[in-house]
């Protein structure tokens, strides 16, 4: 279908035709550009955000994946922060190496994304210059599924405690399908028997929601041992298991919401 971002068509509704081929504004192939399909539904995304807002924004900051397509998939919405503050361009974003795309294991160096100060120099002046990220990226060799979740646990770790010292409650975090599905695991705690299931929904632009939880976190078995494929008892180690989550654990209030899209779900894991 034609309207999926592995064709990378050009589509009327933007007024232009792409090219057939993906855009690499990066020169990395491993980071292309959103399709033209991927930015009306950026645009779709951002206007559910902002929907019956008016100036008010609905997120107090964002934490985006270095890599392009993420920081383009919430260029709509930092155009409509922008616009409401008078035009004045602010560094709304923060570039987030912990939320970068799962690569498996290889015995050879992943392609990385371009570095948070080039990508604020060339393509995207809001990115936050002064951010320092406390948690690094994975390993460039790539990452088993236990690691990427350890990854994540450290990284929203992180990001909860920079917003709970500076009293911000709201945020919008920007990644894509394999950390997305880890995200939701590590905040509620819930760790599925099979590394597979289908716990989290991960669709294109979908939009989950989590809410924290008001009780206190539930006592856990630091000596419990999973059955993933786990050789380093990676899991096993981790305190945001069995149902405690980070930070205290936050409930799935919405599921990778679509309903907003023109053309609701699609490709989804």
């Amino acid at each position: 279908m034609e309207q999926f971002r592995s064709n990378w068509r050009g589509d009327p509704m933007l007024g232009d035709d792409a090219p057939p081929q993906p855009r690499l504004p990066t020169g990395n192939a491993a980071d292309p550009a959103l399709s033209d399909y991927g930015i009306i539904q950026s645009r779709e995304l951002a206007a559910h955000l902002t929907k019956n807002t008016g100036s008010a924004m609905p997120v107090e900051r964002m934490y985006c994946s270095p890599y392009y397509r993420c920081l383009e998939t919430v260029q709509p919405l930092v155009n409509t922060m922008t616009e409401a503050d008078g035009g004045k361009t602010k560094e709304v974003v923060r570039c987030e190496p912990g939320l970068v795309d799962w690569f498996g294991p290889l015995p050879f160096k992943h392609p990385q994304p371009l570095p948070a100060a080039e990508l604020r120099d060339r393509f995207f002046p809001w990115i936050d210059a002064a951010y320092i990220p406390s948690v690094g990226g994975p390993s460039p060799e790539g990452e088993s599924m236990a690691q990427l979740h350890a990854r994540l646990a450290a990284v929203v770790g992180s990001i909860v405690r920079q917003c709970d010292a500076e009293g911000v409650r709201s945020v919008l975090l920007c990644t894509h399908a394999a950390p997305i599905i880890a995200l939701g695991r590590v905040l509620t705690g819930q760790v599925p028997a099979d590394v597979g299931a289908e716990d989290f929904g991960v669709f294109t632009c979908g939009l989950t929601t989590y809410r924290r939880r008001q009780q206190p976190p539930v006592a856990i078995d630091p000596s419990t041992i999973f059955s993933w494929d786990d050789p380093q008892k990676i899991l096993s180690t981790q305190t945001w298991t069995h149902g405690r989550g980070v930070g205290g654990g936050w409930d799935c209030a919405v599921s990778c919401d679509c309903s907003f899209l023109s053309g609701g779900e699609e490709r989804g894991w």
